[in-house]
């Protein structure tokens, strides 16, 4: 045996020498992306509403430079093409001296009727009539504020994370320019270059921001992507950059709450007016400024700093050399004294200062989701008690301080205050969202008494989250996992297929809005409430899209996603 294993080793050795990768494998894996890329169609409906939701259009790719508009009916779910591609085509360039593709026209429709349509093109207005493709140019501007076109921005700002979707990158002006990706922390990637009049698609997902600059870094402008398929197009001007709104504007935006060397402030026009004295460094007021609707008190907390501690690690790649570096975090460790928070209400007129009362808040790990009543006789917040196995909704009287505790959540060893903290007010109850019952569910309790009036959800399936609330309606949407409606007879649902429920605040009325075997996108509503457009797909399925009423009846299936493009370029479902 003992002879055999060093064999055994010059063997393995020389297996892994050869199987090492190549410049070629490497090439390979390289250009992936470029091979993959724009392969998949019909696969994202964006729709355009008019008539107040009666109608829908959408503009769908259907090759790799070739669209189509397609417009719905969305009471009887009939779908059609908007119009004749190849007629209006040749209409429009009659009219404009240009030669236009018939696969790839950029329409907006603004209205259309049965005989005619007023449509969006070139910056005008047309009509069209849809007997003789006659055009007639209209007075005023063809641009649609529900156009896919995106509004640039500067500066850029760090990406947020939705729904994946794509976004065309337009190059209209007259110079090359560098195309940037902004990461989560607020760092360019740059991901190559635009050439005068070059158009790149490009998969993103919502809330990812691209910015163009010019090739010495300067920025030129930014765009977040959005929902849907969207168009970002740089055409040589920048925008003016954004002013930020200014923090601790009261409701009527006349006065303006701030801090200023650990204390709280007031600007009135150009008076200013000190309203604390006893902030210090250490023990300063500086964290939040929350109005009440009547603007008559501001709320605010004072922070106690707590131990500093010093971690140091590695930076394995730092950016402005070649070998690793060292940095120092700050990082507590348990047991040390973490910051401390406390509340306090400032009356503006007269600068009274009312600490909140500390008896339900005795070891914060965070105060917030500060919301005054719509009376201003009560702020509410919730106190995260440090080691997260308390966490109270609180109320707190502004002219007295006292608190008193509305709901109290409690775990032998953990609350899920990340993802599953949430609530709302709606008249004179609270929405809550909790895992009392070993599963996330929703209940209607109290605010004034705290007692549970009715369990909204229940059962052995969860509440993902909230996705709108209507209290005219006294209604909830909601992001579901592992409904039992989903139940089929042989298997139980997918755990991890996303659904959408509609239910009443009393937990009666449930009703499945989702109901194909898929994970779904986020429901995509009318305006008149009368209907919704939703996406749904899964590992071995491209996705596919409904129209369906308010009543989670099917009314078309707008599209089936074409993905053999993809399939004939070597991916393997």
């Amino acid at each position: 045996m003992h002879r055999v294993w060093p064999l055994f080793l010059l063997l393995a050795l020389a297996t892994a020498c050869s199987a090492q990768l190549t410049e070629a494998d490497y090439a390979r894996a390289a250009g992936l992306a470029g091979r993959l890329s724009n392969k998949v169609y019909r696969s994202t409906v964006t729709p355009r509403w008019l008539d107040g939701g009666r109608q829908l259009w959408y503009r769908m790719q259907t090759g790799p430079e070739s669209y189509e508009t397609v417009l719905v009916d969305t009471r009887s779910g009939r779908r059609q093409l908007a119009f004749d591609h190849a007629r209006l085509a040749a209409a429009l360039g009659e009219r404009t001296g240009s030669k236009l593709s018939a696969n790839n026209l950029q329409i907006t429709i603004l209205e259309s009727k049965p005989r005619e349509m007023t449509l969006g093109f070139g910056g005008k207005r047309w009509r069209l009539d849809l007997s003789t493709y006659r055009l007639e140019e209209l007075a005023g501007s063809g641009s649609d504020p529900a156009a896919d076109t995106l509004r640039p921005f500067l500066p850029a700002r760090a990406s947020a994370n939705g729904e994946q979707t794509l976004i065309t990158l337009e190059n209209k002006s007259s110079r090359t320019v560098d195309l940037f990706w902004i990461d989560n922390a607020g760092e360019r990637v740059k991901y190559g270059t635009l050439a005068p009049g070059e158009t790149r698609v490009q998969n993103t997902y919502a809330g990812h921001v691209w910015l163009f600059a010019a090739t010495d870094g300067t920025a030129l402008a930014a765009f977040s992507a959005e929902e849907g398929p969207s168009r970002a197009v740089f055409d040589g001007t920048s925008p003016t950059p954004q002013r930020p709104r200014q923090p601790g504007l009261s409701p009527d935006g006349k006065r303006r709450a701030f801090f200023r060397d650990s204390n709280v402030w007031l600007q009135e026009g150009e008076r200013q007016t000190q309203l604390t004295f006893d902030g210090k460094p250490g023990d300063a007021y500086g964290r939040d400024l929350v109005w009440s609707p009547n603007g008559r008190f501001v709320a605010t907390t004072r922070v106690e700093a707590g131990d500093t501690r010093k971690v140091s690690i590695v930076r394995s790649s730092p950016r402005d050399q070649l070998q690793p570096s060292l940095m120092q975090i700050d990082y507590l460790k348990p047991g040390d004294k973490i910051a401390r928070e406390r509340l306090v209400l400032i009356e503006v007129a007269n600068g009274k200062v009312t600490p909140a009362d500390e008896s339900l808040t005795p070891n914060p790990w965070d105060l917030g989701r500060f919301r005054w009543t719509s009376d201003s006789r009560e702020l509410l917040f919730v106190y995260n008690e440090r080691g997260h196995q308390v966490v109270r909704l609180l109320a707190v009287d502004p002219e007295s301080g006292r608190v008193r505790s509305v709901i109290e959540e409690t775990s032998p060893t953990f609350v899920d205050y990340n993802s599953k903290l949430w609530f709302d007010l709606v008249g004179p109850d609270v929405l809550w969202m909790s895992e009392r019952s070993g599963w996330n569910h929703l209940y209607r309790i109290d605010l004034h008494t705290g007692r549970v009036r009715n369990a909204i959800t229940s059962g052995e399936w969860l509440v993902r989250s909230v996705e709108r609330v209507d209290p005219e309606r006294q209604e909830l949407i909601l992001q579901v996992l592992g409904h039992p409606t989903l139940r089929g007879d042989l298997l139980p649902p997918d755990p991890y297929h996303v659904h959408y429920i509609r239910v009443k605040m009393d937990g009666t009325g449930a009703m499945m809005l989702t109901q194909s075997d898929g994970t779904h996108r986020p429901l995509q509503w009318a305006p008149d409430g009368e209907s919704y457009v939703t996406t749904y797909s899964r590992v071995d399925l491209p996705p596919v899209t409904e129209l369906r009423s308010r009543a989670g009846k099917l009314l078309s299936v707008l599209e089936t996603a074409d993905a053999s493009a993809l399939e004939a370029a070597g991916w393997m479902k």
